[in-house]
């Protein structure tokens, strides 16, 4: 009979612990892994949307614009992640910039939901081919319908004919959207501004 009651107590015990992390996660906000986002994304600079594949990959918005985010003066000689967070309307924008790649070439962004981040990958593919020239990109994404708390991300970039077959981990950290707003240094960039 004692077995049954502390059995009984156990369960009940458990039950509890389960209700109050429930009751906890879902009051914390921000990232939720069964949650679906909704991405957009926007490349602006020199080598910006007129090569774009806008119509074959999917996300292109113009509303990810990236000039609202960008300074007046704009430091060409650090690579920055800027970010802003639409707590009213749950948008979180993020450009990425300057960017030095080709000046021929297709940029999109992909995006994903990977062990518990947001994947975002700025791929650059050569289409129809490379020119003798190098000019800045700046690639901007938006994720629709985030709550605010900490958001983990993970940034990427994929040059497809660099010789890599995996995309390259430029940053992994979290955002707290309780901020509202900030920029993160990427380290230094190879823009030919950078004079």
């Amino acid at each position: 009979m004692k077995n049954v009651h502390g059995r009984m107590k156990m369960t009940r015990s458990i039950a509890i612990v389960s209700l109050c992390l429930g009751l906890l996660l879902s009051a914390c906000g921000g990232y939720d892994n069964d949650q679906p986002a909704e991405f957009g994304w926007m490349v602006g600079g020199c080598a910006g949307q007129d090569q774009a594949l806008v119509e074959q990959t999917a996300g292109y918005t113009e509303e990810c614009d990236p000039d609202p985010l960008l300074p007046e003066e704009m430091d060409y000689c650090t690579e920055k992640l800027f970010w802003e967070y639409d707590a009213q309307n749950q948008l979180l924008q993020l450009v990425d910039g300057p960017v030095s790649l080709n000046c021929c070439g297709l940029r999109y962004v992909r995006s994903d939901t990977a062990e518990g981040h947001y994947d975002l990958i700025e791929m650059d593919e050569p289409g129809d081919g490379r020119c003798r020239c190098m000019c800045d990109s700046i690639y901007s994404v938006c994720i629709h319908g985030l709550a605010e708390g900490l958001i983990p991300v993970r940034l990427f970039r994929h040059v497809t004919d660099d010789g890599t077959t995996e995309p390259t981990l430029i940053w992994e950290g979290e955002l707290d959207l309780t901020q509202g707003g900030g920029q993160i240094d990427l380290g230094p960039s190879n823009s030919w501004n950078c004079i």
